[in-house]
């Protein structure tokens, strides 16, 4: 078991690469659940702080006002459950894509 004062490389745990699809999320977040198994407490409240400053720099109003296509609706404003789970999806493509959707290379819609 981790020791209290080991830090978890946060970018190692979320992992990195293509999600395309539910399988590929559902095999992602499978994989930081045993990344993170046997952490100690310390270690996971310290890799909470990192998600939730990670995500906080992810919320700018440019982001929030792309809309989303609603099968069978069309185009509607994001709401906010639908802004912070865009928000953990670009976080969960890993370090290379939330450093593009930050420096404009990418679309945070894509």
């Amino acid at each position: 078991m981790p020791s209290e004062g080991l830090m978890l490389d946060f970018w190692a745990v979320i992992g990195d690469g293509s999600l395309s699809d539910a399988a590929a999320v559902s095999q992602r977040l499978g994989e930081i659940g045993k990344r993170l198994d046997g952490a100690s407490p310390m270690a996971i409240v310290r890799f909470d702080g990192q998600l939730r400053e990670y995500l906080f720099q992810l919320d700018r109003r440019p982001f929030a006002e792309i809309q989303v296509s609603v099968p069978g609706v069309g185009m509607l404003p994001q709401t906010e459950d639908h802004f912070l789970y865009a928000r953990c999806a670009c976080v969960l493509a890993g370090l290379r894509e939330y450093h593009s959707v930050l420096q404009g290379r990418t679309g945070f819609e894509t």
